[in-house]
């Protein structure tokens, strides 16, 4: 027979391995006698006969829909259409997940947002979609790691004083402050004075300490859970604050400082005449435009807030 009807009726073969061995066969010889007799008895030519036929992918895709089966690809097609629908497949997921964490990242912005609100008339800073509220006469926090709020009105209030004993050198203040409201300010004597008041009860209470370790006076509040207080101290001498949440009001200090809030509120008041270089670092929030001073005395202020905002009073 002639090697184009063989290359024909084999590569219609392959076309049809979807069916039995006996249904390829019976197919096969039909479409060879249909070829030979149309040669023979009619006198067409070969390459007219297997033009009307169609490909062996034609002449396949049509007894395979006959018998209500779906024409599937053979040999290398086959590989690449499964190569295909895995890449399909993959992509479909792939988009699918993205899809969901964009969802999921939408959703988080929705619940906290906006992360800083800042009330300048009200005096008011809420963080995390009002999860944290830092207000001017009550702060709140409705988040289970702190507990604070605090109010003119607090009942329980307790003193420290912590006298500087002439002779006695002493260079840096260190304050350790959880969470409320902690106002700094000078006085002229020689006394580091605390005064703190709360609504919590004498029990709950976990008063400061004030001990003196060479040449650093450390003032530690990180226990005493919510209250505000008020810590006057002798001029010029170095401040380090470090504090959780809340607020820090600095009024009219004279002081070299450091002071360093993770959430709420800090507020520094200018004193009369007295010249600053400033150094803000801020996170995330809104801070004033501070005017620094580049004189050889002016005083090193460094403020540090990682969400909330920075006045200068």
């Amino acid at each position: 027979m002639n090697s184009k009807v063989e290359s024909y009726l084999s590569a219609l073969e392959r076309e049809l391995q979807n069916l039995s061995t006996s249904e390829r066969a019976e197919i096969v010889l039909e479409i060879k006698s249909h070829i030979q007799e149309s040669i023979e008895h009619e006198g067409t030519k070969l390459e007219d006969v297997l033009k009307d036929l169609g490909s062996p992918k034609d002449v396949a895709t049509k007894y395979l829909l006959d018998r209500g089966i779906s024409w599937k690809p053979s040999g290398s097609s086959a590989g690449a259409s499964v190569a295909i629908g895995i890449f399909k497949w993959l992509t479909i997921g792939f988009i699918s997940m993205m899809a969901f964490i964009a969802l999921m990242v939408f959703m988080v912005f929705k619940q906290f947002s906006p992360f800083v609100d800042v009330n300048e008339e009200m005096g008011k800073v809420k963080l995390f979609g009002g999860m944290i509220n830092v207000d001017e006469k009550i702060m709140e926090n409705f988040d289970g790691d702190f507990d604070f709020e605090i109010s003119d009105s607090a009942q329980h209030r307790y003193e420290r004083n912590f006298a500087i004993e002439p002779g006695v050198r002493i260079e840096t203040i260190d304050v350790n402050f959880g969470n409320g409201k902690l106002e700094i300010e000078n006085h002229l004597n020689n006394t580091i004075r605390l005064s703190c008041k709360t609504r919590k009860s004498d029990t709950d209470l976990v008063e400061p300490s004030i001990l003196q370790k060479e040449s650093i006076v450390e003032i530690d509040m990180l226990k005493h859970s919510g209250g505000k207080c008020e810590l006057y101290v002798p001029p010029n001498l170095f401040l380090n604050v470090k504090a959780k949440n809340g607020r820090v009001e600095l009024e009219k200090l004279v002081n070299p400082m450091t002071v360093k809030l993770n959430n709420g509120k800090i507020s520094f008041e200018n004193a009369p005449g007295a010249k600053y270089k400033f150094d803000i670092d801020l996170g995330m929030g809104k801070a004033d435009g501070f005017k620094s001073s580049n004189a050889a005395d002016a005083i090193e202020v460094k403020l540090s807030l990682d969400k909330g905002r920075i006045s200068n009073d």
